[in-house]
């Protein structure tokens, strides 16, 4: 055991552990804090069982708690959680959005480019319906059936007219009557109440849908498409279920994402403008693609089953292989979802019991069955029943619960977890260097 930090005091390496704390490492960022023997985590009798669940806290996490860096009040009730990159939102049942995470370009909607650890009420906010998480920018429906968006607007992705950034929320230009909203890596769209689609943002692969490639700063029809049901954005491509249960996709289409059964490839500009058929499916009650530079594509089909195609290099489409997939393949052993997010690297479902499964990548623990194994087949998220809803974002997972409350998992470099964890997980920089980070192996309440 190393020699405790004084409260307040730096210790190897910059440490500043809070009392009870001891100081496990020393480096830049990757600094940790474990739990002193004298001072076991709560629910845990003895230090021994503590370092069995792994509970060690990063410098940052010290440093929030040592200087009283707590969240100013309780979360509230929660109805729906979103998720990008590193950055996570909560729509409130009475009608505020609270973000927290990464920063940098303004996506918590606070006004500041402040990073934040714990929920943050998003500014000029209320009445949302609900609220989804692209790369680098966020939006929220309103009861009024108008859309403000906040963020990174370098591609007009906030369709306000301009490519500036705003850290505070701005209304969409020229929308109304919008019944569902979703947001891709750097492209947003909306599915209106008449059953057609509008889409603004980036557009170098044709994720627009309007038969071009130029950025649209105002909201554009996607022709040839009506009788949608749902709108979803991936990294660079865009799904729609229509009402016959058939699904049609456009954009990218390097690893077969839009499943029709071609593959583009990266050796050439992929290039598809206009919306095309998913071959083989029939049936399907929802679609999800995943924010950020996700490049799969992932269906629940009437019947309780999960197709997912494209990218697979980490398992993410769930079938035992890291095969890519041109057409919809089943999940393994998923029979009962009642809903499914997928994301760049892993997916969930959740199951009609109120349990979670997930699958694929795993680093920073985001499949929640408490370790960093990929599962290219799902894995049952550990410890977690009566889950309402769930989300997916790049290296982390959360679900709420049906009591309101919010339960998130995996990588918390950035606090996009919205609460203080006590794991570490290890990234392997290059050969020679590894890095810890925090993150939490289950499912930890955010208060």
């Amino acid at each position: 055991m190393t020699n405790p930090c004084a409260p307040g005091m730096p210790g190897p390496g910059g440490c500043l552990c809070p009392t009870g704390y001891v100081s496990t490492t020393s480096g830049a960022k990757g600094v940790s804090c474990a739990i002193a023997a004298a001072n076991p985590s709560p629910g845990n009798s003895s230090a021994a069982s503590c370092a069995g669940m792994g509970c060690a806290e990063t410098y940052f996490d010290a440093f929030q708690r040592s200087h009283g860096l707590v969240p100013a009040e309780p979360i509230g009730h929660v109805e729906q959680v979103a998720l990008g990159p590193e950055t996570t939102c909560a729509r409130i049942s009475d009608g505020t959005v609270k973000c927290w995470g990464t920063n940098d370009h303004g996506q918590v909607g606070d006004g500041t480019l402040d990073e934040r650890h714990f929920p943050t009420v998003v500014a000029g906010v209320a009445h949302a319906t609900q609220v989804v998480v692209g790369g680098y920018h966020a939006c929220a429906l309103l009861t009024d059936a108008i859309v403000k968006c906040w963020g990174n607007n370098q591609a007009g992705q906030l369709g306000d007219g301009t490519t500036t950034l705003r850290p505070t929320p701005a209304t969409v230009t020229g929308l109304s009557q919008v019944a569902q909203l979703t947001a891709g890596d750097g492209h947003t769209c909306a599915l209106l109440k008449s059953g057609a689609v509008k889409c603004w943002g980036f557009n170098s692969a044709g994720q627009i849908g309007n038969g071009t490639t130029a950025n649209a700063l105002t909201p554009t029809l996607v022709p040839r498409l009506a009788n949608v049901r749902q709108v979803v954005a991936g990294g660079i491509h865009t799904c729609a279920r229509l009402a016959d249960g058939t699904a049609r996709c456009w954009g990218g289409n390097s690893s077969g994402q839009l499943g029709d059964g071609n593959r583009d490839g990266f050796a050439a500009p992929s290039v598809h403008s206009a919306p095309v058929v998913v071959l083989g499916l029939s049936s399907v009650v929802e679609l999800s693609l995943g924010s950020g530079q996700s490049d799969s594509s992932c269906a629940r089909l009437v019947d309780g089953s999960v197709n997912c195609w494209g990218m697979n290099g980490g398992g993410q489409l769930g079938d035992g292989t890291t095969t890519d997939r041109p057409t919809p393949t089943p999940v393994v052993g998923v029979t009962a979802a009642s809903s499914i997010s997928a994301g760049p690297g892993h997916g969930c479902a959740r199951l009609t019991d109120g349990t979670v499964t997930c699958w694929g990548v795993n680093l920073f623990g985001q499949l929640g069955d408490g370790t960093t194994a990929n599962h290219p087949t799902a894995a049952v998220v550990t410890g977690l029943a009566g889950v309402a809803a769930i989300a997916v974002g790049t290296g982390h997972s959360c679900a709420v619960k049906a009591d309101g409350t919010l339960w998130c998992w995996g990588g918390n470099i950035t606090g996009q977890l919205g609460t203080v964890t006590r794991d570490v997980c290890t990234v392997q920089v290059d050969v020679a260097t590894a890095n810890a980070v925090a993150c939490a192996l289950r499912p930890a309440l955010v208060q």
